[in-house]
């Protein structure tokens, strides 16, 4: 699968100098151009400081190359020219109805856009106004139309922190994967509480991992666990045996029947999907104790889900 995307970073226009939005950039590319086991995965050109037409052009090339995924990033001024919403680079805006354009005639299956700017959820209006969302497009922003983004000085802005997080593992799956939907949720629950409501608008028609992270747990492994349980519902039954602590003899509680080797291996793995929020002990506060108590775990619904998913493969 071929993967371009195109990062700016404006710290100088005319605006206000901004001190954020080049390490923004240069952040967002290093985190894109690889996954967390060091494989390829967007070929990135990135642009500081960049001109109008600096701008226009990668953009144009991007979205006219036919890359699987096209991706354009940008942080920096955003603002509102002609009451329609801006771009601001060294030399003078960059209309985003402009953009849109570019981004909606192109034959890239998945086109994205992701800006981190002051009113830049103003896209979100030229689609809803115009109808223009076609299959494969996603819009992701920092803050509605009417909305400022949050910067702290000498770091990256607020909402490429949360993208960056994301990125890292954050907004990761199971697996390591970070879709675009999971990376507007962490960024929304962290800044939707201080006033800043990112945008997100999408017409995709397919599951896109936008970075392969460091994976939690294999299918293999999860499948393994999982299928533990005879049925979707199966209660499995515990016993002390599956406590490693329970031995003759030790300092701490112990009960016959005592540690199994087997059964604690198998507990370890029920345990762990516990974690993962997959597996509930029943009757019980923790897992030890119901364990120590002879009782019972099941499947949360999440778990019963992937189960649903593992048993019939």
């Amino acid at each position: 699968m071929t993967r371009k995307a195109v990062v700016i970073g404006v710290d100088h226009s005319s605006g206000n100098p901004l001190n954020s939005c080049i390490l923004d950039a240069q952040e967002i590319s290093k985190l894109l151009s690889k996954n967390a086991d060091g494989s390829d995965n967007f070929e990135i050109t990135e642009l500081h400081d960049a001109t109008v037409n600096e701008a226009l052009n990668a953009v144009q090339e991007l979205f006219q190359s036919e890359a699987d995924v096209a991706l354009f990033y940008f942080s920096g001024h955003g603002g509102l020219y002609q009451s329609v919403g801006s771009l601001q680079m060294t030399d003078g805006p960059l209309m985003l109805k402009g953009l849109m354009e570019s981004v909606l005639e192109s034959n890239s299956q998945n086109r994205i856009v992701i800006l981190d700017s002051c009113f830049s959820g103003d896209v979100g209006n030229i689609l809803s106004n115009q109808s223009l969302l076609v299959p494969g497009v996603t819009f992701m922003s920092a803050c509605k139309r009417n909305e400022v983004s949050k910067c702290v000085k000498g770091r990256c802005s607020l909402y490429t922190s949360c993208i960056v997080d994301a990125l890292s593992g954050g907004a990761a799956d199971l697996f390591g994967d970070v879709s675009l939907d999971s990376i507007h949720s962490y960024a929304d629950k962290i800044l939707s509480s201080g006033g800043q409501h990112p945008v997100f608008k999408t017409s995709a028609n397919e599951f896109l991992s936008l970075r392969k992270a460091a994976p939690r747990i294999s299918k293999d492994e999860l499948k393994e666990a999982l299928l533990l349980f005879p049925n979707v519902d199966s209660q499995f039954q515990l016993d002390p045996s599956f406590e490693e602590t329970n031995v003759d003899g030790s300092q701490d509680r112990h009960l016959k029947p005592y540690a199994i080797d087997e059964n604690v291996r198998i507990f370890k793995k029920l345990q762990r999907l516990q974690g993962f929020g997959l597996v509930i002990p029943n009757d019980a506060d923790y897992m030890y104790w119901a364990a120590m108590k002879s009782k019972s775990c099941s499947l949360t619904p999440i778990g019963q889900a992937y189960w649903r998913i593992f048993s019939n493969n």
